[in-house]
């Protein structure tokens, strides 16, 4: 969560930078999930490549394509574990292939001060 936040603000700091001087800038979406997964070196001994996969893997890639620029999402396994933290939305996502997700859009910290506003 902290990291998410904090990629966001450095996002943010970048592209304010850029907006003054008239230069293109770019937004970002964090989708985030927990969830088990297999990681390790995969592949041949011609081309091994270290991955991770799972089906945690998998849902956190259509969450992260769900959020918008500016945007910190959580899937509801993610949210029950830092609820007490997080003010958050409850909203939801269409996926291409496997329908709507609910999701919580990250909104502020309950113990730091951010508007996540601020960032889009």
């Amino acid at each position: 969560m902290q990291a998410a936040i904090e990629i966001q603000d450095a996002l943010h700091q970048v592209n304010e930078s850029r907006r003054k001087r008239g230069v293109k800038y770019c937004g970002a979406g964090i989708g985030l999930h927990r969830g088990e997964v297999l990681h390790g070196s995969i592949g041949s001994a011609d081309r091994l490549e270290f991955t991770v996969i799972g089906e945690a893997v998998n849902k956190t890639s259509r969450i992260s394509d769900g959020a918008a620029s500016g945007e910190i999402l959580l899937s509801p396994a993610l949210y029950s574990a830092v609820e007490d933290s997080y003010q958050c939305k409850k909203t939801s996502i269409e996926t291409k292939h496997e329908g709507t997700f609910e999701v919580w859009s990250l909104k502020q910290s309950k113990n730091r001060k951010f508007r996540l506003e601020a960032w889009v």
